[in-house]
């Protein structure tokens, strides 16, 4: 039995050593080959590949609106930046970061009834999202491209009153109070979809600039922390039994006159929404061509790559 010990150890330790060595020879000399074929194929893949920066303006549509054409004081400023992928024809994917400041505020609404109601908040969002983008026009062709895109994402978001409390945490509809009668708590995090519409310039075979309009549909109502009524409009004690019964009662119903007939304090039926209008620089990676191969091809070398010479007419 002892023997036979010894021999299942020594077996094992003969397998890790072959192992081992198996390792040391694959990070020798298969690694750097592996290397090498990896940057060989990016070189040639990159040019296929564009980074963007922009920056511009967002708007908030939800149940703190202002009716009609929105005050320009509700108009936040957005940004944008990210990676996109040539990989068919027209076709292309981004990935895109977004960041928007939406506000709302009662006050700057035309309506006596709004304004009695007396809410108001702003949030910093940031979305990340998958794009899939069309070119209407091939941009190896012309200068001017107009295109159309539609993504999915998530996004993060943070209601707070203008005095930069945060409005989640207190459940300013009652969603810590412990009854089934008022809703759960929301989370900060939701998914959108975003989708637009744009026009890209070709500046140089390296530059390009942009401007777009997109809509961002979210699955949330809870972006200006305002959804469906007040918890006092059924029980005024209903924040006495509520951590931060006070502090919530204070944010949760600001109306100025709580006889107005404004009861509710959104609408549950309508998720809240926002939309941006952004101008960015695109740059292209790889080599420039100086003939009709467009901003992706380098034809000179391709010719050379085939064997053959250029045409004089090219």
């Amino acid at each position: 039995m002892t023997l036979l010990l010894k021999c299942g150890h020594l077996a094992k330790l003969r397998y890790f050593c072959f192992i081992h060595k198996l390792a040391s020879i694959c990070m020798k000399k298969l690694l750097p080959f592996l290397i090498l074929v990896t940057l060989s194929t990016s070189s040639k893949a990159q040019s296929r590949f564009s980074a963007y920066l922009g920056g511009g303006m967002c708007l908030y549509l939800g149940d703190l609106q202002s009716s009609g054409f929105p005050n320009l004081k509700t108009l936040g400023l957005s940004g944008q930046a990210g990676f996109t992928y040539q990989f068919y024809g027209h076709f292309s994917a981004s990935l895109n970061y977004q960041y928007a400041m939406l506000k709302g505020n009662d006050g700057y609404s035309t309506e006596l009834a709004r304004r009695y109601r007396n809410l108001g908040f702003y949030s910093h969002v940031h979305e990340i999202s998958l794009r899939l983008n069309y070119d209407i026009l091939r941009m190896d062709k012309f200068k001017v491209i107009p295109y159309i895109f539609v993504g999915i994402g998530t996004f993060r978001f943070n209601p707070r009153a203008f005095d930069g409390t945060e409005l989640q945490p207190l459940g300013t509809e009652g969603q810590y109070i412990g009854d089934n009668k008022y809703p759960q708590p929301y989370s900060n995090w939701a998914f959108s979809l975003p989708l637009g519409l744009g026009v890209k310039y070709r500046i140089s075979c390296r530059f390009s600039i942009k401007g777009e309009v997109t809509y961002h549909k979210t699955f949330t109502d809870y972006i200006d922390d305002v959804s469906s009524s007040y918890p006092t409009s059924a029980n005024p004690a209903a924040f006495d039994a509520a951590p931060n019964g006070a502090q919530a009662l204070y944010y949760s119903d600001r109306r100025i006159d709580p006889s107005q007939a404004f009861i509710s304090r959104g609408n549950p039926k309508r998720d809240d929404n926002f939309a941006d209008i952004t101008l960015g620089l695109i740059i292209h990676f790889g080599k420039c061509s100086s003939g009709k191969g467009g901003i992706y091809e380098d034809c000179k070398a391709l010719y050379k790559n085939m064997g053959k010479d250029k045409p004089s007419n090219y």
